[in-house]
């Protein structure tokens, strides 16, 4: 069974190292730099999602350009409802530099969820983290 972790987030360059690091876990990723890139994944591939990794401060696309996002600010969390509604028991995380608290408590509530820092979570305990939710969610 192939493991897919959705990977979002639109910075390229410190994704590679998260890659780098869920592919040695035994995850297949896929990285998407935006939300319509994500859907447009998610619609066609009808893929096996184990888990979803996504960052909250993105440009909005096509498909909340009509949000109010706080000019990209609060993109992902758009993105997490339609996810989630789509995805109700995979478990996420939110991975982020935002520090807004009112933003941060959007996510309070769900069990499946944890967000966590960009700065206090290298890669490779980022990968850990997506293994034992994964783990815990099939127990």
């Amino acid at each position: 069974m192939t493991r897919t972790v959705l990977l979002v987030d639109d910075e390229k360059q410190p994704l590679k190292y998260y890659v780098w690091a869920l592919e040695r876990e035994g995850f297949k990723v896929m990285q998407c730099y935006d939300p319509d890139t994500a859907f447009d994944f998610v619609d066609k591939q009808t893929p096996d999602i184990v888990a979803v990794i996504l960052d909250i401060m993105m440009l909005p696309g096509e498909r909340y350009r009509d949000k109010d996002t706080q000019e990209g600010l609060t993109t992902g969390t758009f993105l997490y409802d339609d996810l989630r509604s789509r995805y109700p028991d995979v478990p996420v995380i939110v991975i982020t530099n935002v520090s807004n608290r009112e933003t941060l408590q959007y996510f309070k509530g769900d069990p499946k969820l944890q967000v966590v820092q960009k700065l206090d979570v290298p890669p490779f305990e980022l990968a850990q983290l997506v293994s034992r939710m994964v783990e815990s969610d099939t127990e």
